[in-house]
C-alpha cells in the first residue's frame, strides 16, 4: 500500500501540536522560528566541517605531490 506523503496534514499537525506546547499560536511562531533559525546554524556549521575536511585533503594532496617531486 503505497500512499503519497501528505505534507499539508503534517504541516497542520506539527503546528497544532506546538500551539499545544507552548499555548498559543503566536508563542508556537516564535518557539519553531528559533528552531528553524537554530537548525539552519547547524546545518551551515556542519556544510562547513565538511568543505573543511576537503580543504584539508586538499592541502595533504598538494603537498604529497610536492614530495614526490622532490624525491
Amino acid at each position: 500500500m503505497s500512499k503519497e506523503f501528505n505534507w499539508k496534514k503534517y504541516q497542520s499537525d506539527v503546528i497544532k501540536k506546538c500551539i499545544d506546547k507552548y499555548g498559543s499560536r503566536e508563542q508556537a511562531i516564535v518557539e519553531m522560528d528559533a528552531e528553524i533559525g537554530s537548525l539552519r546554524l547547524k546545518a551551515e556549521t556542519l556544510g562547513n566541517m565538511v568543505d573543511w575536511d576537503k580543504i584539508e585533503r586538499e592541502i595533504e594532496d598538494e603537498e604529497e605531490a610536492k614530495q614526490a617531486k622532490s624525491a
